[in-house]
């Protein structure tokens, strides 16, 4: 086992797109979508390359990970790339419900198991809404590498284009960071209602208030 950083998303309502008519073509832009990612870490400097994996999508997951300790600064790279992955998401009318957590895992050739896993699980049941969820120790570690990066004056200003916190509860502010973002997701949402099926975001008042809470945010 080793201690990582796990991000862990899922796409929403994934089986009832493989079970509709558009399953192809749903299938055919989602390997483009991960494989533009691929490429992205493929070619990222040689220092962060070796440390920043992704493996391939099974099922609705995708999973991206590194070592704890090689190189933390890399978290703000973690966080760029689950940034723009939600975003070709969105643009392609899926939503996703993720976290990312601190823990062991196991990664060899014939496993890709670990307490990680089950952690990024139980965190990721706790959103009410499509969004990406973070444990307190991914968010101190955030809060550390914009210390690092901008300093105590500006630290605190940036760190609300990356957090928010909600019902008690911190997630990645992707929305902020992408101001076409907002319109997009409401897009999608009222795209999925209207075909009956929202159903598969839980709590759906919760998403609306967040959504409030968001455009409340963005005015201050």
């Amino acid at each position: 086992m080793t201690l990582s950083i796990l991000l862990r998303m899922d796409i929403l309502g994934f089986t009832k797109m493989m079970e509709s008519p558009e399953a192809d073509t749903i299938m055919d832009k989602l390997e483009t979508i991960v494989g533009s990612h691929y490429d992205r870490i493929r070619w990222m400097p040689k220092d962060l390359k070796p440390e920043l994996k992704i493996h391939p999508m099974y099922g609705d997951t995708f999973d991206i990970y590194y070592k704890c300790g090689e190189n933390d600064a890399i978290l703000m790279s973690l966080i760029d790339i689950a940034n723009d992955f939600i975003r070709d998401l969105v643009d392609n009318r899926m939503l996703v419900r993720g976290a990312i957590v601190k823990g062991d895992l196991r990664d060899t050739n014939c496993v890709f198991t670990g307490k990680a896993m089950a952690s990024a699980h139980r965190k990721e049941s706790e959103c009410c809404f499509p969004s990406v969820i973070m444990d307190e120790g991914i968010v101190a570690l955030v809060r550390e590498q914009l210390y690092l990066l901008y300093g105590p004056d500006l630290a605190k200003e940036e760190e609300k284009k990356y957090l928010f916190e909600y019902d008690g509860k911190n997630y990645l502010d992707y929305i902020k960071r992408d101001k076409e973002l907002l319109h997009k997701t409401k897009t999608v949402i009222d795209y999925y209602r209207e075909k009956a099926e929202a159903k598969d975001l839980k709590k759906c008042t919760d998403f609306d208030n967040s959504l409030c809470y968001y455009e409340t945010q963005r005015k201050m």
